[in-house]
């Protein structure tokens, strides 16, 4: 697999031989699943609800019940326990197929995985309450609980019904933000350094190249600071974007006033500080200011 290329070489599917849903056993191990997935708590941040689903009827699909029910209108005398292994078979793939029913085809076809006319999956599809606006360690926080629930399932199935596994969109994309996560911080300890040069160049003034860097510094850690303090966020893909923004952003309004500020003194031939901090004032803070303005009042339609 070649990270560039996503497209190519993804492996094959690696299907459980073991799995076989004819059983009795079998099938009250996923109807036992679909209940006990309906009622199981979530008491982190991240749940919307105090549930792992919604508690809305089309928020859960279960197949199994339904295809019991339809199967026994169909084969009178007999049910999904007491069949033959090849009329179960034959008739979940009619069901599968069928438009006859609540559930419609769509997501029959994607519950009752047959590969090669041969049953290789099952699956249960629920509408979670993980809220997908979260961050990324709210998240990580309500897979955790995902998969212990999922271990909890396993535990309590048979054979062939004990490799359940939880898996959802929103978690591929957490490897996401993972990903810009750690790109934010490869970014802090490339950029810091290369700002300092740069401010260095700018300014010809070390000391004053120093004070600047510990500046931009402070700003972003008050920025990222207060929104973890009185907004309790942590760092995910929008803050991480907004962390770069404003090292950005305080880059350029940092450096100049400092360059102003040195060229106070070469230009102009002011001398004490006070003056040159009033002439990079008077000359740049205007510029600063009205930076800022359009910044913030650029924000909110985006």
């Amino acid at each position: 697999f070649n990270l560039y290329k996503p497209g190519e070489n993804r492996g094959e599917t690696v299907y459980d031989s073991d799995f076989d849903l004819y059983s009795p056993t079998s099938q009250d191990a996923y109807n036992s699943a679909c209940t006990k997935v309906r009622d199981h708590s979530c008491d982190k941040q991240g749940c919307r609800q105090p549930y792992l689903v919604w508690p809305s009827e089309d928020a859960l699909r279960c197949f199994l019940t339904e295809f019991q029910s339809w199967f026994m209108a169909r084969n009178p005398g007999f049910n999904t326990y007491n069949c033959t292994r090849e009329t179960f078979f034959r008739e979940l793939r009619l069901y599968r197929n069928s438009s006859d029913t609540d559930l419609g085809i769509t997501y029959k076809q994607e519950m009752i995985g047959f590969i090669d006319e041969e049953l290789k999956y099952v699956s249960i599809h629920t509408y979670s309450t993980m809220h997908k606006d979260a961050s990324t360690q709210r998240k990580k926080e309500v897979r955790s609980v995902w998969d212990q629930f999922t271990r909890q399932i396993n535990a309590d199935s048979p054979s062939g019904m004990n490799n359940a596994f939880a898996t959802s969109s929103s978690f591929v994309w957490i490897e996401s933000e993972e990903g810009t996560v750690s790109g934010f911080y490869e970014g802090l300890a490339i950029v810091f350094p290369v700002a300092y040069v740069v401010l260095i160049v700018a300014t010809q003034n070390v000391i004053l190249a120093s004070y600047a860097i510990v500046s931009i510094g402070l700003i972003v850690s008050c920025v990222l600071g207060m929104i973890q303090a009185y907004l309790g966020w942590y760092l995910g893909i929008a803050e991480a974007i907004a962390g770069i923004i404003v090292i950005g952003f305080s880059v350029d309004y940092v450096i100049h006033l400092g360059h102003m500020y040195v060229e106070a003194g070469r230009e102009e031939g002011l001398e004490t500080r006070e003056e040159r901090f009033t002439y990079a004032a008077e000359n740049m803070v205007s510029t600063v200011v009205a930076g800022g303005i359009t910044t913030f009042f650029g924000a909110p339609p985006l």
